[in-house]
Parts: C-alpha cells; structure tokens; sequence
C-alpha cells in the first residue's frame, strides 16, 4: 500500500516537471518569435506636400512676392507682386487670395493703376502714378490684411500733373478678398523735402501688442552724392493716417548708402529694424520700445560682401538684400530669438561663390551672434535672395534660390533648410521646385534683359509653410520668350516639442 502511495507521488511530481517545462518551453519559443518592435521613426521635419502650385502664370512678368498667412484661420492667406499683365504693360502691384491653404488663388489689383476708367479707379490716392511696386502683405491680429508699396512716375511728359514718388498701404476689411480705393493712403507728405526724395523698398510690420502698422524705407536725396535715410512711420488707426517721417539712420556716421529695410515687432512691442549700408558693407540694427517715438543708435552688427549687380553669366539683377524674422512663442526653447539671413559673396578669383548667412540674437538684439554660413553645398555654386521665417515650436525656416544642382551654376532651385537648434545648423536642406529654372528667362518678353525681381518670401501656420517665388520655368532666355511666373508650394512641418527631437 506504502509502495502504491509513492508511486502515485512520483507520478504526480513527474506529471508537474513536464507540465513545467512544457510551459517554459513554450514561452520561449513565443519571446523568440515575437520579437520587440523597432521605435517608430520621427517625421521628417519639413517635407513638400504634392506639386508646385502657380498663383500667376499670364504671359508677362510677375516678381518680387510677399505672402501673408491669416492669423484667424490659415486656410486663408494673401501674396502680392510686381504684376506687369495690366493695361499700360508696367508694374502695378496685384493681389492673390486663397481661402483653401493655398491650392487656389484668384486675383486683384490694386485700385488705381493706369488704363482703367471706372470711377472706383481713378478716386484712388494711386490714380495718377506710372507704377507701383515692391509689395510687403502683413496681417493684424483681428484679419484684417495689409499691403504696402511704393508708387512712382516714370514719365514726366505723361499726360496728367506729374506726381512724386510716395509710400503707400492699402487695408483690406475682408480678409484679404478685396482692397477698396476709400482704404488706401499715402504716407508721404507733400512737403519739398519729400518731394525731391526717391521713396524705395519699403517693409511693414504689425504690432502683435497694440495694432499698430510700423513702416520703413530709404529715402533717396542727391546733394552732391547720394543720400538714403533710413525713415520711419506708424500708425495708429490701421493705416489710415501717418505720423511724420523720422529719420533712423545715422548719416554723420557715414551711413549715406542705406538699402534693403525690414522691420519686425516681438511680443513685447520691441520694434526691430535692419537694413545695409552698402557705404561700409555692414548689417545695421537699430530698435525702439516706445512705438518708434525713439530708436537706439544704429549698430553694424555683420559683414557683408554684396553680390555683383549681376553674377557674371547671367543677365538678371541680383541685389543683396536681408531678411529678419522673430521668436515670439513663450514655450518655444529659443524665445525671445530674432534671426537675420542675408547673401553674401565669399569670392574668389575664379567664382562669385554667392552663399546664405545667418545670426541671431538671444537678448532681443542687445548682443548678436557671429555670422555663419546656412547653405551645406560644398560647391562655389550661388545662393541667393533669401527669406525666412520661425514656427509655433521655434523651428527655424530658410527658403533661398539655389544652383548647387547644375555643375554649370545656372539653373536654379528654390532650396528649403530648417534648423531645430535655433538656426545653429541646418542638416535638412532639399529643393522644393519640381524641375529647376533659368533665371535669364524671367521677365517680360520684349524687354531689353532678364530679371526676376530683388526678393522672395515665405509664412507659415498650423504645420504648413508656403514658400513663394518668381520662377522662370515657361520661359526661355531670348527676349521673346521671357516669362517669370508667380509660384508656391506647401511645406508640411515637425509641430511638436523641439526638446522631444
């Protein structure tokens, strides 16, 4: 009976040892086969979505575009250009609207141009001038849209009073929909100080503060040599009166060759202006905390080597030109930051060797960074025309013409590179352009040489930039077949934490 009782015993613990082992065999073999999933990538952190998309491509030129994305709702967005599609053939700003993120656009103009006899036209403070240009889009913080530009005369025999050369912002109710002559006001006084000016390259910014439009430009003046001030205006009721012209240059300094402003406004209503003084090839930074009632002394704060008017092979200008954009996201790790990219010519005996620089500062423009190369080429190839612009999570977006792809440095691209350090490196760079382009068939056909205007832009919101260019791709380099058409794309980009990277 004992024996039986041990048997049982051995047969019950030997029955456990393999149900035991049975089960440790079998979860290994299963931690064998299922083996742990590899960590799910990161997105890329820009990446172009779909095709280029043209805004104008009607047979005459359009250049030197600026694009506004809405702070309401970015589906909807305005850019603005140099159009010479109008009736009398030359440069009148006109205006494109998109309510659908920038897949489709329809266009305007802005009232007053030449040839156009309706009574909403010719009541326009514009009606009268030759020309207008140089168009700068902004939006305040309610929608409403903002277009600056300058107005010109070319002709003096023409057949009406000849009006001077003015700075003008035309303010759209709507969004951007539509721009009416009873919203367009012109800064400049008619005094004779202003009237023996040349009014140029103005840039406009809103104040994200108080709603206040801030406008800089560079008044030329022949007084023996030729004087550009650097002035300033503001206003106060949405533009549609201006304070007096001030003057924020420093031309005892010898600062006689000023060019190329720009202006932005922080968060804190700190009002940041840059341009060159092409008298000492330096990079000026000046800035105001009291609404520009007063501004510090100018700094030179970077070198720069301009660009030859035109890079030898090529028939188009090629004017250097800086831009600026601020950090203005208190969550973001490099708030407070203001960028500036600008051209410059690393020559040497043999290449013009056009390259893209960029600074910061971290102290909103109290002490600056030493200037660095952005294009990550290693050719003698030429960047140029850069713009730039800071995301929601303090991504840095550059976007420039590039001929780094053609071993003959002639055909171009417009190249796109981020920086998630804040503008310490950018290792993502990569064209945006589907097929590149030859700038010396951009204009318009007929004309005596090329040209693609003096600068490109760029905005963004909610994860998407929009680049916007001149691009030259339905022309051909002959004077009749000149065509440079008004192009964008849309960038998708990384919207999270920089610090997750």
């Amino acid at each position: 009976m004992a024996m039986k009782s041990r048997t049982s015993i051995l047969l019950i613990t030997l029955a456990v040892v393999v149900l035991l082992l049975s089960s440790y065999l079998i979860t290994t073999t299963r931690r064998e086969e299922v083996k742990p999933s590899p960590p799910t990538p990161q997105p890329p952190l820009a990446q172009v979505e779909g095709l280029n998309i043209p805004i104008d491509t009607d047979s005459r030129g359009t250049n030197e575009p600026s694009i506004a994305v809405s702070p309401v709702n970015p589906d909807i967005m305005v850019a603005a250009a140099n159009d010479y599609n109008g009736p009398s053939g030359d440069a009148w700003v006109a205006y494109y609207y998109s309510e659908d993120g920038g897949k489709t656009w329809t266009k305007g103009w802005i009232p007053g141009y030449p040839g156009n006899p309706s009574l909403s036209n010719i009541r326009s403070p514009l009606y009268g001038f030759n020309g207008t240009g140089d168009p700068v889009v902004a939006y305040d913080m309610d929608g409403n849209c903002y277009i600056a530009g300058i107005a010109f005369q070319r002709a003096p025999t023409a057949p009406f009073p000849k009006k001077y050369s003015n700075i003008w912002v035309a303010r759209s109710n709507d969004g951007g929909k539509t721009f009416r002559w009873q919203d367009i006001s012109l800064i400049v006084g008619p005094s004779m100080r202003t009237k023996f000016n040349f009014h140029d390259k103005e840039w406009i910014a809103v104040s994200p503060v108080n709603g206040d439009i801030y406008c800089v430009w560079a008044a030329f003046a022949t007084r023996g040599a030729v004087v550009a001030n650097m002035v300033f205006s503001r206003s106060e009721d949405g533009g549609r009166t201006w304070t007096d012209l001030k003057i924020i240059s420093e031309v005892t300094n010898f600062q006689l060759q000023n060019q190329g402003s720009y202006v932005e406004v922080d968060d804190q209503g700190r009002i940041h202006v840059i341009w060159i003084d092409y008298g000492v090839n330096q990079i000026v930074h000046c800035y105001s905390d009291d609404r520009g009632n007063t501004f510090t002394t100018p700094r030179p704060i970077a070198p720069v080597e301009p660009l030859p008017r035109t890079i030898p092979g090529n028939s188009y200008r090629t004017p250097t030109m800086p831009a600026m954009a601020l950090d203005r996201n208190p969550v973001s790790p490099y708030y407070g930051s203001v960028y500036i990219v600008y051209p410059t010519a690393n020559s040497t005996s043999d290449s013009v060797n056009g390259d893209i620089m960029i600074l910061y500062s971290r102290d909103r423009g109290k002490s600056w960074s030493e200037p660095r190369r952005l294009n990550n080429d290693n050719t003698t190839s030429d960047q140029f025309f850069p713009a730039v612009a800071v995301s929601e999570n303090g991504l840095v977006h550059v976007v420039f013409y590039d001929r780094r792809d053609d071993p003959e440095n002639r055909l171009i691209h417009l190249y796109y590179a981020i920086s998630s350090d804040g503008g310490e490196t950018f290792p993502l760079q990569f064209n945006v352009t589907e097929m590149p382009f030859d700038g010396n068939a951009g204009g318009s056909p007929g004309a005596s040489s090329a040209f693609i205007g003096d600068y490109i832009d760029i905005d963004l919101s909610g994860g998407v930039a929009h680049p916007v260019w001149t691009d030259a791709r339905n022309g051909e380099p002959t004077s009749d077949g000149l065509n440079a058409d008004l192009y964008t794309a849309c960038v998708a980009y990384y919207t999270g934490n920089l610090t997750s990277l």
